[in-house]
């Protein structure tokens, strides 16, 4: 048996292994991913009726707290 045949050529050893996406275009569409997720959460700022009741009872909280003072 030749040792020669069972180990890879040196040439084929040398080259650089090719990915998916270069690393510059990874980071890009990483960076994109998180911006759409960041500026989708800040979107969600819908009130709901529990927050509506919320600001409610602190609005009426505060007038209560202003009339003591007075």
């Amino acid at each position: 048996m030749c040792l020669d045949r069972t180990i890879a050529p040196l040439h084929i050893l040398l080259q650089p292994r090719r990915t998916l996406l270069p690393m510059s275009h990874a980071y890009t569409i990483l960076g994109i991913f998180c911006a759409v997720l960041l500026f989708g959460l800040a979107a969600c700022e819908r009130e709901g009726p529990a927050e509506k009741a919320g600001r409610s009872v602190d609005r009426a909280a505060k007038d209560v707290r202003d009339a003591i003072k007075k």
